[in-house]
């Protein structure tokens, strides 16, 4: 680049910076301390919050909160990122941690609610055990019958926990047993 563009671009540049430094800041409109402001992006927003509703602050000490939801008795829920702890918080306040997914090795945990069997999956309708005994049995039936498998076929077999797991939900729900 030729001396002359140089000091020319080094002009442009710091006359820039001027202007941008002696520009008035934006500043939002000033409010009292801890008052929050409702601004809808959406007009549908009104269809769901009455003009007039308050914000308030329920809980604080939190770092990064997520999904707060409500039960049936009123009680919120939230979910603190930081400490890998979801709260119940009360109305009067008092914050009580419902659990707490700290794992020493630094393991993450997540939690999901399925509300959907998918296909393939095994139904609790036609196979569950009733009692730590009640699976022990059936695994016992299920070494037993296996015992019988690898007699038939003159090897050991590797995938014995599938051939277990077939047997014993067939036995429950009456389904054919594997071969």
């Amino acid at each position: 680049m030729k001396p002359s563009m140089n000091i020319l671009l080094t002009l442009s540049i710091t006359a820039v910076l001027l202007v941008a430094a002696s520009a008035p800041a934006f500043q939002p409109p000033p409010r009292a301390p801890g008052e929050f402001h409702l601004q809808a992006e959406s007009p549908q927003f009104w269809n769901l919050v009455d003009h007039n509703a308050k914000l308030s602050v329920v809980g604080t000490g939190f770092g990064f909160t997520e999904g707060p939801v409500w039960d049936q008795a009123g009680f919120l829920y939230v979910s603190d990122e930081t400490t890998n702890k979801i709260y119940r918080l009360h109305s009067n306040g008092k914050q009580e941690e419902v659990i707490a997914l700290g794992d020493p090795d630094g393991n993450t945990w997540l939690l999901q609610e399925i509300t959907t069997r998918l296909p393939g999956r095994v139904d609790s309708d036609d196979t569950a055990f009733s009692s730590p005994a009640d699976l022990a049995a059936a695994l016992r039936r299920a070494a037993a019958a296996h015992g019988e498998h690898e007699k038939r076929t003159g090897a050991h077999d590797e995938n014995w926990p599938d051939w277990y797991a077939e047997y014993m939900v067939a036995e429950q729900s009456g389904r054919d047993f594997p071969t």
